[in-house]
């Protein structure tokens, strides 16, 4: 029913449409891909890695939201660490951010904090391509040109430097396949266990800036972190170095110091929202 609803939405003057989402409200603008996403999959757009969110978030725990586009995960952590939680939600696109921030305002969402940077391996500035829609929006490589005419000159920070008292129960990073520099910038961090999991996207875009893959891994590796995708089913971490060969885009790492610390986390029975 929602489907039909935001097509027949979508061919009206609305500009956007509010749903119910997580114990909260969500709003779909129409050239939001991912509020769309949301509303098509009934709240879990991304399906295993929210249900690890519901499982393994706590009240009044601290989640980072890299990449936090209009606030699909930002909404759902929030409604899981609640008022005495913290929600920091990085964004550097204008438009996106808009409708970011017109998310939290909607909701009074007072832990979550919009911060108007991307994440990288160092503070400075950086080009973004502007996409079509809220989900192609990327940072253009260093040595690579762009079309001047789409793109939006933004203001980069490292996690390590942007907040370097706070201790995160977990950190989301999608931000199309600049994912290696946020976690170069975020070293001391993870040198620390802290976070004790990150949910990373690895679909292979990091090739534009020169990290394959499997690269990456053997960073995280080398930073204490062990890869692994969340089965729903068995509520558990399969741990593996070659996670696309199960097609997964978004995987856990999972720091070895605290892996104990995220198991029992998982195995606590607890109400969602």
């Amino acid at each position: 029913m929602r489907y039909f609803a935001w097509q027949w939405a979508k061919r009206s003057f609305a500009d956007h449409w509010d749903i119910p989402y997580h114990g909260l409200t969500l709003r779909c603008h129409r050239n939001s891909h991912s509020a769309s996403a949301a509303l098509y999959f009934n709240g879990l757009p991304d399906f295993r890695e929210m249900s690890f969110i519901r499982r393994y978030l706590r009240p009044a725990d601290t989640f980072v939201d890299i990449g936090a586009n209009v606030g699909v995960y930002t909404l759902l952590a929030a409604a899981l660490v609640g008022a005495q939680g913290r929600v920091h939600a990085f964004e550097p696109g204008t438009q996106t951010r808009a409708q970011l921030a017109d998310n939290v305002a909607l909701n009074r969402l007072s832990c979550v904090s919009v911060h108007a940077f991307a994440v990288s391996d160092r503070a400075g500035s950086a080009s973004l391509t502007a996409g079509v829609d809220d989900c192609v929006a990327s940072l253009v490589p260093a040595d690579a040109g762009a079309d001047t005419a789409h793109v939006e000159q933004i203001t980069c920070v490292t996690l390590d430097e942007f907040l370097p008292d706070e201790d995160f129960a977990m950190a989301k990073i999608d931000i199309e396949g600049a994912e290696p520099l946020a976690v170069r910038g975020a070293l001391g961090h993870l040198g620390r266990g802290n976070p004790p999991v990150l949910q990373i996207e690895m679909d292979g875009y990091s090739k534009k800036f020169g990290v394959e893959t499997h690269d990456f891994i053997a960073e995280l590796d080398q930073a204490g972190y062990d890869v692994g995708i969340y089965d729903v089913a068995s509520n558990s971490i399969e741990f593996t170095r070659t996670p696309w060969l199960s097609g997964v885009l978004n995987v856990l790492a999972v720091s070895r110091a605290r892996r104990d610390e995220v198991t029992a986390r998982l195995a606590e029975k607890r109400s969602q929202p």
